[in-house]
Parts: structure tokens; C-alpha cells; sequence
């Protein structure tokens, strides 16, 4: 279980919503866990990592750009997601996520939603970014930078990652 899997169980439960039908599949689970990432982080390898030490969360937008990689046609998306909103990396609902072939792909919280549904969710689409522009990383976020904050104050930062105000 990742931490993804705590706030997504926390999140259905304060909004008495049923998420967990739309859990990533274990071939789709396996399929993102084995993304490389780029060589610009020097602390972590692969996204299994990521998400066991929590760091999709609150990257939504970087995670994203990595599945993207591995979905050719996939847009990126800036939007919002109110169920996140009062989150600590999400305080006002801002969020990211990719559509591919007919289906909203959240990193945060696994999901995995038919287009046509997401918006029963909450899903807000303010911006999107054609395939090729969501491939592009900044040599500024990186998913290293995070783990080296993260473990300085570990209990802290695993308190923030799935506190819900």
C-alpha cells in the first residue's frame, strides 16, 4: 500500500465517495512503477520510489509529465480538484493530471476515470498542455529535492502528506 492509497481511503471517506472502484489495475500499477526517470535526479531511480516514499503526492504535475512519457497521445491537464483541496501540497484544490484515450489518469490518488465521469468528481480543467509540451521536464523539480526535505523531518512530513484540514 502507498501513501496515495491512505489519502485516497481518508478522501472517500470525508466526502462519503466510492474511489475505489477506479484503483489503478495491478498491470497498470506495474506498467507506471517501472518508469525511469531522467537523469537529472541523483537520490531516486525509478517511480516505484516515488511512490513509496510518498513523493507523487504534491507532484502531481511532475509525476504526470512522467506518465506521458509512456502514453504518447496523453495531454497533460492543470486544473482543479476540490476533494483535495484542504490537503497540505493541495490547500486550495490545485492539481494535474493526464488524459489519455478517453480516460483521466490522476497521479495523486491512482485513478483511473473515464473523461466522461470525472467531472462528478469534481474534476476542473483549466489548462491544457499538448502531448509533446508534457514531455518536457524543468531541471528545477525534481523528486530528489523533496527526498532529501523529506527525510530531514520525516515524522512532520508524513504528518502533512495525509493531514486533511
Amino acid at each position: 500500500m502507498y501513501f496515495s492509497d491512505d489519502l485516497r481511503i481518508k478522501i472517500s471517506k470525508k466526502y462519503s465517495l466510492n474511489l475505489e472502484g477506479y484503483v489503478w489495475d495491478y498491470e497498470l500499477n506495474n506498467h507506471l512503477m517501472e518508469i525511469k526517470l531522467n537523469y537529472m535526479e541523483d537520490h531516486i531511480k525509478t517511480m516505484k520510489e516515488v511512490y513509496e516514499y510518498g513523493l507523487n503526492i504534491g507532484h502531481c504535475g511532475l509525476t504526470s509529465r512522467y506518465f506521458a512519457l509512456v502514453f504518447p497521445t496523453a495531454k497533460l491537464v492543470y486544473g482543479e480538484l476540490p476533494i483535495l483541496k484542504g490537503t497540505k501540497k493541495s490547500p486550495t484544490g490545485n492539481h494535474s493530471w493526464i488524459t489519455n484515450k478517453g480516460f483521466v489518469l490522476d497521479s495523486t490518488l491512482r485513478l483511473l476515470i473515464p473523461e466522461r465521469i470525472a467531472a462528478n468528481f469534481g474534476y476542473k480543467i483549466e489548462k491544457t498542455i499538448h502531448p509533446d509540451s508534457a514531455k518536457i521536464f524543468s531541471e528545477y523539480e525534481l523528486f530528489s529535492n523533496s527526498l532529501m526535505s523529506s527525510k530531514r523531518d520525516q515524522p512532520k512530513y508524513l504528518k502533512d502528506l495525509l493531514t486533511i484540514e
